[in-house]
Formats: C-alpha cells, sequence, structure tokens
C-alpha cells in the first residue's frame, strides 16, 4: 500500500460519511495532511511497533488530543495519542472514518 491508495480510501470515506458533528468534521479538515507512514506503539510499554498511515497532524489550532491514523495491515482508522516520553500510541482501530473523526475535540 501506498500513501495515494491510502488517500483513495479516504477521500471515498468521506463521500460516504455518516453525519459527523460539524466542528469535529472542521477540526479533521484544518489537521489533515497526505498520508505520511510512521510508526506506533501497539503497547504502552512501546515493545512492539506497527507501521501505520498518520492522516492527520498537530498544527496548534484547536489540537485534539488524538491524531487519526490508517492500519494498512487491518485496513482501518484508528486513533493515537502521544505518550510521556513523545510515544506515538495506537490506541484503538475505528470501524470507520466517521467514527474516528465523530468526537475528535472532545
Amino acid at each position: 500500500m501506498i500513501e495515494q491508495d491510502v488517500e483513495n480510501i479516504i477521500e471515498d470515506e468521506l463521500t460516504r460519511m455518516a453525519q459527523v458533528p460539524e466542528m469535529d468534521l472542521e477540526c479533521f479538515n484544518n489537521h489533515r495532511i497526505y498520508p505520511k507512514l510512521i510508526e506506533l506503539s501497539a503497547d504502552p510499554a512501546a515493545q512492539n511497533w506497527c507501521s501505520c498511515y498518520l492522516i492527520t497532524e498537530h498544527n496548534g489550532e484547536r489540537d485534539s488530543v488524538y491524531r487519526i491514523a490508517f492500519d494498512p495491515n487491518k485496513m482501518m482508522f484508528l486513533r493515537e495519542i502521544t505518550l510521556e516520553g513523545n510515544i506515538p500510541f495506537y490506541i484503538s482501530t475505528l470501524s470507520s472514518l466517521s467514527e474516528a473523526i465523530d468526537g475528535l475535540l472532545s
């Protein structure tokens, strides 16, 4: 899988998106980046890592505590949070981009 494949999945999801609070969708659009391959820790102790594509990034304006990424192995979106020690942690997979965006600012 390459970045353009992930971008195509995002665009497809956006066209079929269920209702998402406007504030959360705006936050997603303001923080959206072109998919970038990164390593995420699969456990809080940072013993196991997996490759995922980051699709949102903090920009200093109404940042969520989460970032959204895409797991190409599971073909699912996920939320990431940065733990103490600057460890990017894979929280959980989500059934859709809509679910990942919903509550982004919560």
